[in-house]
């Protein structure tokens, strides 16, 4: 069986006033753990302690480093302009972001630029490498069979902000609650082992992510209404994948 090639994963977090064990401690056990599935791309390295260097150079050597990668993994565990803009960046060139927010800051600017916001790095860095899968292996099939395209979540997530917008709910939240539902589900589906889905396969499993979220006492505000006008959109043609650009994937 062939080698499943690595995504290069950029690790983005404070740096500036941090010590040695916040600047470096996560991202260690980050690379330890995740060795099989990443190939890590860490700003605290050589530019970075190179006294030398430019703030030009540094600002320019990370920008750069965020193109290269594959998707942005982000520890916001306080507050920092600098990998704010990085992950603007990453999200402006197509790059998936997945935040980390462990001190629950719930930044309403930044969760907008994140595909996904959760609880620790460990979590961000299994989400992060299930979007990237997804991104670089799902097919979903069209037209009863006649077509098919690469599976993009930018597509589902504009989709879901419409529905949102419709029903008059947050259209940032709930979209970030979906969407690791739906991975999650779809990586279960029988066909997804053939790498291939329907529309229906990805409507079906964003219906039955809004339906846990509304029996769950915690979000079931954030998702009133939200369920029945995906169906809505679902039923119009419009809550299916549309084509947009393919994202980079490694190759």
């Amino acid at each position: 069986m062939p080698k499943r090639p690595k995504f290069r994963v950029y690790l983005a977090g404070p740096l500036s006033g941090c010590n040695d064990d916040q600047l470096r401690g996560w991202r260690e056990q980050l690379k330890k753990e995740y060795d099989r599935d990443f190939e890590f791309i860490d700003p605290t390295g050589q530019l970075l302690r190179d006294g030398q260097a430019s703030s030009y150079a540094i600002v320019e050597a990370d920008r750069n480093a965020i193109e290269d990668a594959d998707g942005l993994l982000v520890n916001m565990w306080r507050e920092s302009i600098g990998t704010a803009f990085g992950v603007i960046h990453a999200r402006n060139v197509g790059r998936p972001v997945v935040v980390a927010d462990p001190n629950h800051l719930n930044n309403r600017v930044l969760a907008f630029y994140a595909d996904a916001v959760v609880d620790s790095p460990r979590k961000a860095a299994s989400l992060l490498r299930d979007i990237l899968r997804a991104e670089g292996g799902w097919l979903v099939v069209k037209q009863r069979g006649r077509s098919e395209e690469p599976f993009e979540r930018r597509k589902l997530v504009r989709s879901l902000r419409g529905a949102c917008r419709d029903a008059g709910r947050d259209d940032i939240v709930v979209p970030q609650l979906v969407l690791p539902r739906v991975i999650e589900s779809l990586q279960k589906n029988d066909r997804r082992l053939a790498n291939r889905l329907t529309a229906a396969d990805l409507d079906k499993a964003v219906t039955a992510a809004l339906h846990q979220l509304d029996r769950d006492d915690i979000h079931r505000q954030a998702v009133q209404g939200v369920r029945e006008e995906w169906q809505k959109l679902a039923e119009e043609g419009s809550g299916q994948v549309r084509r947009l650009p393919d994202l980079r994937r490694p190759s």
